[in-house]
């Protein structure tokens, strides 16, 4: 048989996809066979440099490095193992070739530094045919093996040992038979354990005898009859290792037996995701698959349902809901790869942060983050996900991060985008302590202003009950700079708080009358309604500025129940204009006319 026919086997020994009754032909092979079996050395050592890279850092990969430190590992040999021959000498430029290609393939173009290895995964020892005729003369009769017992030379003794293997194979299958009335249909991990412990004991003379019985249930997983398949896999999911997974992952193509494999690798535990994305893209699967990833749990689950959700998005243009629900599901793990997809634009904002409200505990770590500004980039999706989650405790921390140059834009916007009052008072406290410059806030705070008219009012119905005389000034503040139809009614509101001095009430008052409209006039007439003498000065203002949004019918309103004398007084005053159109009274000389008429305010202000 040819050598390139042989080697071919070795890489697919290598891939864990070798099926058994090839493996025996290959053993045989390699026990006659030196440059074969050096080869196979060869190929090992490669696959597992490559497997000791630890994942690269994202800023520099160092590939020159890289390549030398698998070569390293390559020609790095325990004492008293045969080097190869001389001739294979030519393997070793083609694998750095190899590795270094992967390294390119794999990450971003530039320079990395390279980074020490770390521990590798446990890996099957690779026997090569001068071992294998060494040690099977020493290898004791209840030694287990992971491997077929190795066949003699001759055609004869090659044929009779695949047919031992056959017998070996219709055994396992019967003993499979035999325990699966343990493992009841949708049987949970206590009773799939159960059943591959009764496979262990049934099957215990055939591992004493050198049978790789994991295998051989492999191999019924792949083409046995359905109800011997669904056995297998519960077997190999029980047992969890690297040649039993990649078992599972290759049956995922058999749509028979799929149930089975999806709670096979959920058994699995993390080993297993890989063979659940794959699940999750079998059409009728997604949900069981999702299912079981989030029975494993954990970061790296969380990153599997990630790139399901990536792949979906690619293919489909949305993440599906379901992909969504299962990263909520996931709790604190879900979290990051939710602000991914956000930050990346896969999923709509609002959408985002309704699913980030449902994860307990989002907000609470979201804040945590931001506590750590200082040592770590937050972002504006964070900012405006903590804002909206955690808003009494985040905005206090957004609003410092203004006062940062680094993350003062993306901090003011979250503050304008804000849902919760507590953002328009801290901008309004930012633009009164003049830290920022104003060409740089002023953009945000009308944005902020214009936004939503009732968030204003709710801003200024809250610092007036606290009764804040502070954060009510920087409200007007903020409001009267802005010029903004929209704080019209917020602006009524600040006219009534006691809280204010007369002074400021009074400002608030002709803001209005700056920026509102005729709506806004009624607002006005109660105010200059529930007024008393010694507030004539604010009346008066209250009065002009109705008259002047709504006319003469608003300052009737203002005035019905006043005496009729003094009522026509103050409304010949309104009406007095000058050239341009413009009213002539001043609120002082309004005060003085509206004095005695407030004295009167008991009775005449009671009028309907």
């Amino acid at each position: 048989m040819s050598c390139r026919k042989e080697r071919r086997r070795i890489l697919k020994r290598l891939d864990l996809s070798l099926a058994l009754e090839e493996e025996l032909l290959l053993e045989r092979h390699l026990a006659d066979c030196d440059a074969c079996d050096a080869f196979q050395e060869r190929a090992a050592a490669l696959e597992e440099g490559l497997a000791r890279l630890p994942e690269p850092r994202t800023e520099r990969v160092g590939v020159e490095g890289a390549v030398a430190a698998i070569r390293a590992r390559i020609d790095a040999r325990p004492a008293g193992r045969p080097r190869p021959r001389r001739g294979l000498r030519r393997w070793a430029p083609i694998a750095a070739g190899v590795a270094a290609a992967l390294l390119l393939a794999l990450f971003a173009p530039g320079t990395r530094d390279a980074v020490p290895p770390e521990a590798p995964e446990p890996r099957t020892r690779i026997v090569t045919g001068q071992e294998a005729r060494s040690e099977e003369q020493q290898r004791a009769a209840t030694a287990p093996s992971s491997r077929p017992p190795t066949p003699a030379a001759g055609d004869e003794d090659a044929r009779l040992d695949l047919e031992r293997l056959a017998d070996a194979r219709e055994e396992v299958r019967a003993l499979l038979l035999g325990s699966a009335p343990a493992l009841a249909p949708a049987a949970a991990q206590p009773d799939a354990r159960t059943f591959f412990e009764s496979v262990e004991r049934s099957t215990r003379h055939l591992r004493l005898q050198q049978w790789p019985v994991p295998r051989i249930v492999a191999g019924i997983l792949e083409s046995g009859p359905a109800e011997e398949a669904r056995a297998a896999a519960r077997y190999l999911g029980q047992l969890g290792d690297r040649t039993s997974v990649a078992a599972l992952e290759r049956a995922v193509a058999r749509g028979d037996v799929l149930v089975d494999v999806v709670r096979a690798l959920r058994d699995v535990g993390t080993g297993g995701l890989g063979g659940l994305e794959l699940a999750a893209r079998a059409p009728g699967h997604r949900s069981g698959a999702l299912a079981a990833i989030g029975a494993v749990g954990g970061a790296e689950a969380a990153n599997a349902v990630e790139r399901i959700a990536r792949l979906d998005a690619r293919t489909t243009g949305a993440v599906p809901a379901d992909v969504l629900a299962a990263l909520v599901g996931l709790g604190d793990p879900g979290l990051d790869p939710l602000l991914r997809l956000g930050r990346d634009a896969l999923v709509e904002e609002e959408v985002l942060l309704a699913r980030l409200d449902a994860i307990p505990g989002a907000g609470t770590a979201l804040v945590e983050r931001l506590a750590t500004w200082r040592a770590r980039r937050i972002d504006g999706l964070q900012m405006r996900a903590a804002a909206q989650l955690e808003p009494e405790r985040a905005l206090p921390l957004i609003a410092d991060m203004c006062l940062e140059r680094s993350s003062r834009l993306a901090a003011l916007d979250c503050l304008a985008r804000a849902e919760d009052p507590g953002a328009v008072a801290a901008l309004a406290r930012l633009w009164s302590a003049g830290r920022i410059s104003s060409a740089v806030l002023a953009p945000f705070a009308r944005e902020a202003v214009e936004r939503d008219p009732k968030r204003l009012a709710w801003a200024a119905d809250r610092a007036a009950a606290r009764g804040d005389a502070g954060a009510l000034e920087d409200l007007l503040e903020l409001f009267v700079t802005s010029g903004s139809r929209s704080a019209a009614p917020a602006l009524s509101i600040l006219a009534r708080s006691p809280a204010l001095g007369a002074a400021e009430r009074r400002s608030a008052v002709l803001a209005i009358g700056e920026v509102g409209g005729e709506e806004h006039a009624q607002a006005l007439v109660e105010l200059f309604r529930s007024l008393g003498p010694d507030e004539r000065h604010l009346a008066a203002a209250c009065l002009l500025v109705a008259h002047e949004l709504a006319g003469e019918e608003a300052s009737l309103r203002a005035l019905e129940g006043a005496p009729p004398r003094s009522a026509q007084s103050i409304l010949s005053l309104l009406l007095r204009r000058d050239a341009e159109g413009r009213t002539t009274v001043s609120i002082y000389k309004l005060a003085r006319e509206l004095e005695p008429v407030l004295a009167e305010h008991q009775d005449w202000s009671a009028a309907p």
